[in-house]
């Protein structure tokens, strides 16, 4: 599910071929903590690839949560987060059921 279909979305597959070979099949969000931990030369981290603002606040805190105020992870000075849903779905951070918790 996304907002908008961008022409230049490398993640596309993921919203128009659910369930088909195209769509990644990764819901490990413990990986990316453990991918940081052995390589400490990443300072800068940017969600992005499809939205992330489409991901419950619930689902986005398994990626963020363990990435934060880590001595693990303390050589990643940035993370950001490439959404449109900003533009795209503003209320989803006002008056959705999960908008208080997002990270």
């Amino acid at each position: 599910y996304c907002q908008a279909y961008c022409t230049y979305c490398f993640r596309f597959a993921q919203f128009v071929a659910v369930g088909s070979s195209l769509q990644f099949a990764s819901k490990d969000a413990q990986q990316l903590a453990r991918y940081l931990e052995v390589n400490k030369g990443v300072s800068d981290l940017l969600f992005t690839g499809g939205d992330p603002g489409t991901l419950t606040a619930e689902q986005f805190s398994r990626y963020i949560d363990p990435l934060l105020n880590t001595k693990e992870h303390e050589h990643v000075q940035t993370i950001r987060i490439g959404t449109k849903s900003l533009a795209y779905w503003p209320y989803r951070y006002v008056t959705d059921s999960d908008a208080d918790d997002f990270p």
